[in-house]
């Protein structure tokens, strides 16, 4: 068992400096590690992405995912995608955040929000996150039979803590019942 984890090991390891050597002579405009805002420790010159299945935002707990030929993808750790690849054991790496004071960048984040449906609760819905962030990038609503309305948006945030600003002033509005980030 414990040669077995070495030789993954050794194989992850491997899979990681080809992948730095390819990047190093890809002539792409990618963001290197440190601009990226994550850090892969004594890895440099990495490609890393943020996942869009579950968008983390800097303060959620992440782990990185070796992909084959594509460098690392950023999950967070509650993430079934993570799960599914931590159950077979393979191809974790540990990762951690690395933001800088004076950043400015913003994060995606999707929210989906449930509600009574009465007038005006998308206006106070999309109030609420425009009053917050700066970054409304899209919005999509429907009723259902009930009468309930199922809202999902993505935003731009800076951090957990803008997000979680944001949560809680749309759960106080009346009627909403719900609001979640949800995992794709």
């Amino acid at each position: 068992k414990k040669a077995d984890d070495d030789r993954k090991r050794q194989e992850e390891k491997a899979l990681l400096e080809n992948h730095q050597e390819i990047n190093n002579d890809t002539k792409e405009n990618k963001k290197p590690k440190q601009e990226s805002g994550i850090l892969i420790e004594g890895i440099d010159n990495l490609l890393v992405r943020l996942s869009h299945c579950c968008n983390p935002v800097p303060g959620d707990d992440i782990v990185g995912y070796i992909t084959k030929g594509r460098g690392v993808s950023v999950h967070r750790v509650e993430c079934p995608n993570v799960k599914a690849a931590e159950s077979q054991g393979t191809r974790l790496i540990d990762v951690s955040w690395n933001i800088l004071p004076d950043d400015r960048a913003y994060y995606n984040a999707d929210l989906e929000v449930q509600g009574y449906n009465r007038d005006g609760l998308l206006n106070d819905i999309l109030q609420a996150i425009n009053n917050n962030t700066k970054s409304l990038n899209s919005v999509n609503g429907r009723i259902d039979h009930n009468k309930m309305a199922n809202i999902s948006a993505t935003i731009g945030v800076k951090d957990k803590e803008h997000l979680q600003r944001i949560i809680d002033r749309i759960k106080n509005i009346p009627d909403v019942y719900m609001v979640k980030r949800p995992i794709h």
